[in-house]
């Protein structure tokens, strides 16, 4: 085969893998593409949850989120997370979110100067060690998809978010992943509590966490059920030697 051959062979194949690339994040956009099975007793669905958590140091750690959620109704609308909290110790590098309507035609984007900033306290004095910035959206209708992606820095590593991918009733996951990345090779210790019917994948090690899971759908709540948090998967991470 000739390099004329060869480099048109290329450009096809780079071609396809992008158009199907490119398909894949579309459809997550789009609220008329959903499985029946996922809308089932939801207000809400999260369509895909990507957490990265890097560990710098002892002394520093960073987690990269970004968030997929279609709400259906306006009971749903409290799963579309629109925040970040911070502290003294805590910066926010990055953050922004992007509104799409029911066939993922973009409606509104928010940089970080679009978002308010708050008192984790009063609501209104700026004044105070622990805030949180947010942002509104009034939705005109239903459903919309909210994409939420951030970026925090903390100086502290003696609390490492937890995985909690499903965090209350009448929301579906259709995918989440939890990933800790430790070139430090700091030891870990984590605690799990997933159920053998969680369809949740597991890579780990004494330095390394990786979780995913997919096609989890909503819960009702019953008379006497179990505590919510014996019915989701749940994972805790702390390292051997933090700051």
């Amino acid at each position: 085969m000739n390099s004329k051959k060869l480099l048109t062979l290329f450009i096809v194949t780079f071609l396809c893998v992008v158009m199907h690339s490119n398909a894949q994040d579309t459809s997550k956009l789009q609220a008329i593409v959903l499985d029946s099975t996922l809308t089932k007793n939801a207000n809400a669905i999260v369509r895909s949850e990507e957490v990265e958590i890097k560990i710098n140091s002892i002394r520093s750690v960073t987690v990269k989120t970004k968030r997929i959620v279609t709400v259906l109704n306006k009971l749903g609308r409290k799963h579309a997370d629109s925040y970040e909290p911070y502290d003294p110790t805590t910066k926010i590098k990055n953050i922004k979110a992007v509104v799409y309507d029911a066939f993922g035609k973009e409606i509104k984007k928010y940089a970080r100067k679009d978002f308010s900033d708050r008192s984790m306290y009063d609501g209104f004095s700026l004044v105070g060690d622990n805030r949180y910035i947010y942002f509104d959206y009034t939705p005109t209708q239903y459903p919309y998809t909210l994409v939420f992606e951030s970026e925090v820095e903390s100086k502290s590593t003696a609390f490492i978010e937890p995985w909690f991918p499903v965090n209350n009733y009448h929301l579906s996951v259709e995918e989440a992943s939890y990933k800790v990345l430790n070139s430090k090779k700091i030891l870990i210790r984590r605690k799990e509590d997933f159920r053998e019917d969680h369809a949740v994948s597991v890579k780990n090690n004494d330095y390394e966490v990786s979780y995913h899971l997919s096609g989890f759908q909503a819960l009702e709540k019953e008379y006497k059920s179990p505590p919510f948090t014996k019915l989701t998967p749940l994972a805790k991470i702390a390292l051997g030697n933090f700051s």
